[in-house]
């Protein structure tokens, strides 16, 4: 194995991340990683990050957003990238998009080994039996999958992939930087009951906040860190956060409503900080309103990779209610910002990343009530209960860095 070739529709920090433990692993038997990325925009807001000292990086169409690509485009574009660059082996991610039908072609074409990333869960409700065939169909021309975590593996070993074929660790972030970056904001930025942070030179109604980090982002690729300003924090309570998308199957509408129940049961009640984007934020923020909570639910938007530690260092506690969510990168990044964690029952990471009780707790994301109950028992705990759940968060989530992906492919190219 001389050189392995890893695709996606587009870099995102997360996968500069695990594309550095690939190259770290690769490197050790002499081998090296080609990273593709089909287009230099897509849905998310991520801005460009172009660090890539450990792998090779190949943009298909640096200037085009993925969404004005068409597939017969896409497929072209892939063939003769991989033509040129003759890996080893593809890392695809997924099967149904046409950069991984075109990759897994070319592998099959050219006898290369094709590696099927994978978070696919079985469909509620069960999908038709012709679509469970054609993906079955599809999974078996893969030589071996890299998968989130254990259902994962057992729905694609369902789908006709041998056990032995099916490795653990894709979904993992760089625990390192949330954890140094997010400790960095807590022991820096001083605060009223460990809430948002306080600001140095306020405007009317804002604050802003620079970290003092010592993770050097720029040998890790990524953006050096800038102002952020955070609306209506400083001297504000304890805050519960979601970091997510605003779309239907995330549940923030679910969460507002077990929120302003929330609100009436607990005597001294948090504030709920929620960032992100989406075509929901329109009806969440009329919801909000309707629920009168509007004084205490925060949405300062869409926030970039590096200014996340701001809002994960000083929370008391991550929430996220998904109704649907084939793993959710971002109880990774809280686990290693060192949080207790509160998680819906259908988030694939709650099956690898919580445990009941000892880094937070699990609930069905259909029940309001429930999902009120975890506020509230996460409310109850003191300080040094919630401290040592984060202490609990962190180790479990080390297991699940970037050396695992690295690792876990490698195995799978070789196996």
């Amino acid at each position: 194995m001389r050189s392995i070739a890893v695709l996606w529709m587009r870099f995102g920090p997360y996968h500069l991340a695990r594309l550095r433990g690939a190259a770290e692993r690769a490197a050790r038997d002499g081998a090296v990683v080609h990273g593709i990325e089909v287009a230099g925009m897509d849905h998310y807001g991520w801005r460009r990050t172009d660090g890539a000292a450990d792998f090779a990086r190949h943009c298909l169409f640096p200037d085009r957003h993925y969404d004005e690509l068409s597939a017969g485009a896409i497929a072209r574009a892939v063939g003769l990238e991989l033509d040129k660059l003759q890996p080893d082996g593809v890392g695809i991610n997924g099967w149904s998009v046409p950069e991984a039908r075109a990759a897994l072609a070319w592998c099959r074409k050219n006898g290369r080994r094709a590696v099927a990333f994978s978070e696919s869960l079985p469909g509620k409700p069960r999908p038709p039996v012709w679509k469970e065939w054609v993906k079955s169909w599809i999974v078996r021309r893969f030589d071996a999958a890299l998968v989130g975590g254990a259902p994962h593996r057992e729905y694609v070993v369902k789908l006709g992939m041998p056990a032995e074929r099916v490795f653990q660790g894709y979904d993992v972030v760089d625990n390192d930087y949330f954890r140094a970056a997010a400790q960095a904001v807590r022991t820096s930025t001083p605060t009223r009951k460990g809430g948002m942070p306080k600001a140095r030179n306020p405007s009317p109604g804002t604050e802003t906040v620079v970290s003092r980090a010592t993770v050097d982002q720029g040998e890790r690729g990524m953006p050096a860190p800038s102002p952020v300003h955070l609306p209506h924090a400083g001297d504000g309570p304890l805050y519960f956060y979601a970091n997510t998308r605003l779309i239907a199957r995330k549940n923030i509408d679910g969460l507002l409503r077990a929120y302003a129940s929330y609100r009436r049961e607990f005597a001294d009640p948090w504030d709920l900080v929620v960032t992100g984007s989406g075509e929901e934020e329109p009806r969440l923020r009329a919801l909000c309103s309707e629920l009168a909570l509007d004084e205490h639910v925060r949405w300062p938007g869409f926030v970039q990779y590096e200014e996340l530690p701001r809002y994960y260092g000083p929370a008391g506690a991550f929430v996220h209610p998904a109704r649907s969510e084939p793993w959710g990168l971002v109880v990774n990044e809280a686990c290693a910002s060192g949080l207790p964690v509160l998680v819906s029952r259908t988030v694939g990471a709650g099956f690898e990343l919580v445990e009941e009780g000892l880094n937070g707790f699990l609930f069905d994301p259909f029940d309001v009530g429930a999902i009120c109950a975890a506020l509230v028992r996460m409310s109850e705990m003191t300080p040094g209960e919630r401290a040592d759940m984060g202490g609990q968060s962190w180790e479990i989530v080390s297991r699940w860095g970037p050396s695992r992906f690295g690792e876990a492919l490698w195995a799978a190219m070789t196996a």
